[in-house]
């Protein structure tokens, strides 16, 4: 975090101690912080997915359920069964030939049997109904119990059916549990207890409702739903069911119907509700979380110490355009290997201009700020320009020299204290700048590895050429622009004048 940085940095005017406590502080900002990150990837690993509760349609049919029937101590057998289509017209159809029987054991344990229609029956989900259709509204079974003695034996309560309904793509009977996922394996160990169960008493009609749930499960360590960008899901579709009861006729005798129960099946709804997981953390759930807690505490730090000095150089510049395996290996080359003193950015640089995407002055552009010719200062005033630049934020008040002549005069000393004054104050506003606003430090590298590199390339492009004078016998020496320099920097050539 860039603030624990600037914490530990001692301003003036501030007592160590206080800095240190700054930086204790801003240490624990920065353990917490952590141990929030360290907290949320624990989320991320234990995560409770949430459950969205949602609705879709279901298609213009429906195919009719796998039904599975289990009676104890006897058998059963169909008496009849029957399918009621949309215009109410029932046709009976072979029941017995899509019937099939569980594992054959004695005594009490339950004889379970296991109707699939397989699409043959498909139930009609929207309405108006097309005419002359094959879709049914309805499905009506009367059982037989082999023995109603034997299916009474030992129970209190009245001779029963268990009946439970399951969608076509998740039986129990047909399913391999080695393969299943968690939340497959939770719904079928329900299945298993009995949930959605129904029972149809003797002398009873019982009259069953389904309607289909889909329960959508993210896959096990599924990445895109970690990660955040939308999960695979499996589909795991079952079936809730209600019932109510009505008792058969007293007028018409059991003997001779022929049956002991019926029990019928319709569709209870068109739409089927779907419940979808959704993941409460994830890796940019989490990137947003710990981005909010670093804004809080950068926010409070601020608060407590205020704001720390702004530095436009990131990891790129830092890390990796000065790198450690760059060519230059002396400290001033890099980054926070040797740090360069805090210096004036102008009056301290003494560089030719360079390229046009450098923005460097020019040795002829500083020195315009000074007058053509300036006398030397007395020692007196060298030793109080030289006093320490904080002196000014001290409130200490700077000597007045009282002018001598005309204002702007040659060799004129107040003319040079008006000068030295502006050059102190610039420095005051550097110095305020570097202190408490901008972290200068790796534009000071990057200045000292741009001086070395042009003048190792003007050292390069110098061409001295002497010439004897015939007149006065003596080297005479001119300036021009050296040709082979590409830069714009003004370099003395010693070339030889005419001899005339």
């Amino acid at each position: 975090m860039y603030f624990i940085r600037e914490a530990f940095y001692k301003r003036p005017f501030e007592s160590a101690r206080f800095a240190a406590a700054r930086g204790v502080v801003a240490v624990l900002f920065v353990l917490l912080f952590f141990a929030y990150c360290a907290y949320l990837i624990v989320q991320i690993v234990d995560d409770v997915p949430l459950i969205l509760l949602s609705s879709e349609s279901v298609n213009a049919t429906y195919a009719a359920p796998d039904i599975e029937m289990c009676v104890v101590n006897t058998t059963m057998q169909f008496a009849f069964c029957n399918a009621i289509y949309t215009n109410f017209t029932s046709l009976p159809f072979d029941c017995i030939g899509m019937t099939e029987r569980g594992a054959i054991s004695m005594g009490s344990t339950p004889q379970c049997y296991m109707l699939r229609t397989q699409g043959l029956l498909q139930y009609a989900a929207n309405r108006p109904y097309p005419e002359n259709s094959s879709l049914i509204n309805n499905i009506e079974i009367l059982w037989k119990l082999g023995s109603v003695d034997s299916a009474g034996y030992n129970i209190r309560a009245q001779p029963s059916m268990d009946i439970q309904l399951y969608s076509p793509t998740f039986n129990q009977w047909y399913l391999n549990s080695s393969e299943f996922i968690p939340q497959e394996r939770t719904l079928y160990t329900s299945m298993q207890n009995g949930n959605n169960r129904i029972y149809s008493n003797l002398n009873v009609s019982t009259i069953i409702k389904f309607s289909p749930v889909k329960y959508r499960a993210i896959k096990p360590k599924d990445s895109r739903s970690i990660l955040g960008f939308g999960a695979k899901y499996v589909d795991i579709i079952t079936l809730d069911t209600t019932q109510q009861d009505f008792p058969l006729q007293q007028k018409e005798p059991l003997t001779t119907g022929g049956y002991d129960g019926i029990f019928s099946i319709s569709l209870a709804k068109t739409n089927m509700d779907v419940k979808t997981e959704q993941r409460q953390y994830t890796v940019l759930n989490a990137i947003a979380l710990a981005g909010g807690a670093y804004g809080v505490l950068t926010g409070i730090y601020t608060i407590l110490f205020g704001a720390g000095r702004f530095s436009p150089w990131g990891i790129f510049e830092m890390g990796v355009v000065y790198n450690p395996f760059a060519k230059s290996t002396e400290p001033a080359a890099r980054p926070g290997k040797g740090r360069p003193k805090r210096q004036s950015s102008i009056l301290k640089a003494r560089i030719s201009k360079g390229p046009q995407s450098m923005p460097f002055p020019k040795e002829h552009d500083i020195q315009g700020f000074a007058p053509a010719a300036s006398a030397p200062l007395s020692a007196s005033q060298r030793a109080s320009m030289e006093n320490d630049t904080y002196n000014r934020l001290l409130g200490i008040p700077f000597p007045q020299i009282p002018s001598t002549g005309g204002g702007g005069a040659v060799g004129d000393p107040v003319t040079h204290y008006d000068h030295d004054r502006l050059k102190r104050r610039m420095d005051e506003m550097e110095a305020m700048l570097r202190t408490y606003f901008i972290d200068a430090e790796p534009y000071d590298v990057l200045r000292q590895g741009y001086v070395k590199e042009q003048l190792a390339r003007d050292a390069l492009n110098f061409s001295p050429s002497i010439e004897i004078n015939s007149q006065q016998h003596q080297p005479m020496l001119s300036t021009r622009r050296n040709p082979l320099n590409t830069h714009n920097s003004s370099t003395i050539v010693a070339e030889p004048l005419d001899h005339k």
